[in-house]
């Protein structure tokens, strides 16, 4: 028994870090289907100039941080009366 949860323990923490290193490979067919595979030589010779190779990334890729010398403009205009909160089917927060 602690062998057998032990194995599947082990195949949890491995089996995504496997998965999640593997490049896949993208192009598209004359009738506009897109294919993907993680074999190179399974796409036909005919898409090989249009393949896309993608890589999973290792971390996700930081927020572009806003330009300080951008700003957007200033209005001066009164401010708006507030309005009452409602959910998607109309009802409000006395709901």
């Amino acid at each position: 028994m602690k062998r057998t949860v032990l194995f599947i323990l082990v195949g949890m923490i491995t089996l995504p870090l496997i998965a999640g290193g593997q490049e896949t490979y993208q192009w598209v067919d004359e009738k506009g289907t897109v294919h993907f595979t993680d074999n190179l030589s399974q796409i036909p010779e005919k898409y090989q100039d249009q393949v896309k190779k993608k890589k999973t990334p290792e971390e996700p890729a930081p927020a572009p941080s806003p330009s300080p010398s951008v700003r957007p403009p200033q209005s001066k205009a009164p401010p708006e009366p507030s309005v009452e909160k409602k959910d998607i089917l109309g009802r409000g927060e006395d709901w």
